[in-house]
């Protein structure tokens, strides 16, 4: 799937030249010559590309492209008319509810997000959008009712057993019930005040006791086909790659999950198909988080 842009227009090829140029200004390796070498095509083709003579290059050079010039590979690839193969895949895997989707999104502001204070907006001062947060049940309900009736998602957190630190593989505990969830302003009075000022829930746990994130839809059965990318944190540590909290959505190497496709969260990824439990342990026993 790709559209075809008029070469007099040439978004790509313009967007390109102004920030390899912005790059070349401090890094002589943004210059024509070494970024052609680096992602695999001849300068004078690159340089082409740039002044809108030839058509972009392939999805593959335009991703090697995107991680040298710092920039989001959709961006470069919806610049060049393009959609990924992955964004395909997933269209033809739902087409009713992606063209809904994005025929609700087509009128908001360019690139809303959601912070962790709950408020989406676009970061330049241009029209934010609120979700509706609330604590039900003994579940998180963040809906984004503006966005599409099905944009609710639900949050729980469940008792899991202990895995055995012996080095041995073993299946996902599931929980055998959930956590109960409070708001941090009811026990004001026993509270740390750090906690009062950032808000939010809290859950009883034992030391050692583990834990897992449980991602459910809004619908009577807790099944929703609308998708939304998580990011998990604890102290500053993306649950879902092991590495320091880096703000933004980012695809390689993937910060997020995506549900409802993967339903739930049991640990941090310490490295490729290898996952820590989450385990509760007092604060500021210096216990590290890859060391559980």
């Amino acid at each position: 799937m790709w559209y075809t842009y008029p070469m007099k227009q040439n978004p790509f090829g313009s967007y390109i030249r102004e920030r390899r140029e912005r790059l070349r200004a401090t890094d002589p390796r943004g210059s024509v010559r070494q970024v052609a070498e680096r992602i695999g095509v001849e300068p004078s083709y690159l340089s082409k590309v740039e002044r809108g003579l030839v058509a972009p290059p392939s999805e593959a050079k335009i991703l090697r492209l995107a991680q040298e010039l710092g920039e989001d590979p959709d961006v470069l690839l919806a610049l060049a008319g393009k959609v990924s193969q992955e964004l395909q895949a997933a269209i033809r895997k739902r087409p009713a509810l992606f063209g809904e989707v994005i025929r609700h999104l087509r009128d908001l502001p360019d690139q809303p997000f959601c912070d962790s204070s709950g408020k989406s907006g676009t970061g330049n001062g241009e029209q934010e959008v609120y979700p509706m947060l609330t604590l039900e049940h003994d579940r998180l309900v963040v809906a984004f009712p503006e966005l599409h009736p099905a944009a609710t998602l639900q949050v729980d957190f469940q008792r899991t057993l202990r895995i055995p630190d012996d080095g041995q593989d073993y299946p996902l505990p599931r929980g055998p019930e959930s956590f109960p969830l409070r708001h941090v302003d009811d026990y004001a009075r026993t509270v740390p005040a750090p906690w009062l000022e950032h808000g939010g829930v809290l859950l009883p746990n034992v030391p050692g006791g583990g834990a897992l994130g449980h991602f459910t839809g809004g619908g009577d059965d807790g099944w929703s086909p609308y998708p939304f990318a998580v990011r998990v944190a604890t102290g500053k540590i993306n649950a879902v790659t092991g590495a320091p909290w880096q703000a933004g959505l980012r695809r390689d190497p993937q910060n997020y999950l995506v549900t409802p496709e993967q339903p739930w969260l049991d640990g941090y990824c310490v490295e490729r198909g290898f996952v820590r439990q989450f385990v509760a342990m007092p604060l500021g026993t210096g216990i590290a988080w890859k060391s559980r």
